[in-house]
């Protein structure tokens, strides 16, 4: 396993590399080529991934928590069970992306991401994602929003499964034709003026 702590690698070619269980700790990847490299496992916490191309890449249970991947393009990678906690994520391209597998996104900052296609079952607890478009995501199979602000959010038409919504700021969220009949929320969810819970009983 490839140990490259702190290495500058910014505009490195690694497309198609296997790196498997790579620590890539606090590594400077700017602007990288990483289409379809298998990082699976891969240590890239506090690493910077900004204008790195991630194309179908493979990052199933990598830790990223902390990492920088501001306009980082990860179209259709594999990012099942990875932990983006606290990633600075604005900007990124996640179209198609599959972040299912209970992955972490605890207090990544998603401002302006592009998530067309993606399919998503996560814990975005505290997540910056207020005004994005989820209108063409996968969320069937649930998230987690507990206390979380996502007002602007636009959930229109999609089926938001057993997503956990307990005191979340939904107060200016685009519920238009979604599904929340089996969500989670309480007393102290936060729903917009015009909308009437009354059909949803709480699930705690």
């Amino acid at each position: 396993r490839a140990t490259l702590n702190r290495g500058d690698l910014r505009s490195a070619s690694l497309s198609g590399a296997r790196m498997t269980g790579a620590s890539l700790y606090e590594a400077d990847l700017t602007g990288a080529d990483l289409s379809r490299v298998d990082l699976r496992h891969a240590d890239l916490r506090g690493a910077v991934l900004v204008d790195a191309d991630l194309e179908d890449v493979w990052l199933a249970k990598a830790n990223l928590s902390g990492a920088n991947l501001n306009r980082a393009t990860l179209n259709r990678g594999d990012l099942r069970s990875a932990s983006f906690s606290g990633a600075r994520m604005i900007g990124v391209s996640l179209y198609e992306a599959d972040l299912t597998g209970g992955g972490n996104l605890y207090e990544a900052d998603l401002t302006g991401a592009f998530l067309d296609g993606a399919v998503i079952q996560a814990n975005l607890i505290h997540s910056r994602i207020q005004s994005l478009d989820f209108s063409a995501v996968d969320l069937s199979r649930g998230v987690t929003l507990w206390d979380t602000d996502v007002r602007g959010v636009d959930f229109s038409n999609r089926d938001l499964g057993g997503s956990d919504l307990r005191s979340a700021d939904l107060s200016t969220a685009i519920l238009d034709g979604a599904d929340l009949s089996r969500v989670r929320w309480d007393e102290s969810t936060r729903w917009p003026t015009e909308f009437d819970p009354a059909a949803y009983p709480p699930n705690w």
